[in-house]
């Protein structure tokens, strides 16, 4: 098994037990209604001795599914959030980012590093949107 895919599988141990279900590389939690989502991105420049990838986080409103112009499935794709953010920006360079993996990448550190920013910053971030009103309350301050 390649060192990405044991990545999500451990990162699946971790987020399952706190309520996030996982299809391919995409984790759901359903809350009131709403699903927050968190994405592992691949970039297309990987390669088979290199491969780079991005998290991105998300927030699907039920409520506000009836003002897409398409029909999202039960599992709706990081494109169909209302609420949209890369993990970079939450990290302290406020940019984008993304992390490589190849021959010389730590596995475990990188599974710890990837965890920590889940827990600290990730799973506070979805909570922090997925509610209908605190969705709205963002968009009103000009924040998504």
């Amino acid at each position: 098994m390649d060192k990405y895919k044991i990545l999500i599988s451990e990162v699946d141990n971790v987020l399952r037990p706190l309520g996030f279900r996982k299809s391919g590389q995409t984790f759901f939690y359903n809350k009131d209604g709403n699903i927050g989502i968190i994405d592992f991105q691949k970039a297309r420049r990987s390669i088979a001795a290199s491969s780079f990838f991005t998290i991105n986080l998300g927030v699907y409103s039920n409520a506000l599914k009836v003002f897409d112009n398409f029909d999202v499935k039960s599992k709706p794709l990081i494109s169909d959030c209302h609420w949209r953010k890369r993990i970079g920006f939450l990290l302290p360079a406020k940019k984008d980012y993304w992390w490589e993996i190849n021959a010389n990448t730590s596995l475990p550190g990188l599974i710890a590093e990837i965890i920590n920013v889940l827990r600290s910053l990730a799973i506070y971030e979805i909570q922090k949107y997925i509610s209908d009103e605190d969705l709205e309350k963002s968009w009103m301050e000009g924040i998504s």
